[in-house]
């Protein structure tokens, strides 16, 4: 059933973009992996109809944090799914919650709560629109 449905995936981090791209491929999604704000803004214009769910470092070394480009992108779709990773050191950062739309894990992280958390925000999301 996931197999249709795709994740965007934001982090500058070149091992950590490629074992969450992974684990999301074998977990049956598909997936866009990115490693800038521009690349993901620019894979989000290209696939935004497809995209289903955002999972994004919070902390990028880029023009942008991956929180602000999961509320660039909620905007203009109310129903993506957005789960940021957050380092644990990360001290006074405004910490987004699942209130705001976010998910939020924190390094080190489950991957099979990454993944749970997603199926579930995309059955909830199928449910709502059958």
């Amino acid at each position: 059933m996931t197999e249709q449905f795709c994740i965007l995936i934001i982090d500058d981090e070149p091992a950590e973009l490629y074992l969450v791209a992974e684990i999301l491929r074998h977990a049956g999604f598909d997936t866009i992996a990115v490693s800038s704000a521009h690349e993901a803004r620019l894979a989000w214009e290209a696939h935004m109809t497809d995209i289903v769910a955002v999972v994004a470092d919070s902390d990028l070394a880029s023009d942008a944090t991956g929180h602000e480009l999961c509320r660039e992108f909620q905007i203009e779709k109310p129903s993506l799914t957005t789960i940021l990773i957050r380092d644990r050191g990360l001290n006074g950062a405004m910490i987004p919650n699942r209130r705001e739309g976010f998910d939020l894990f924190q390094k080190p992280y489950s991957f099979s709560e990454l993944v749970a958390s997603i199926k579930s925000h995309v059955d909830e999301t199928a449910g709502q629109a059958a």
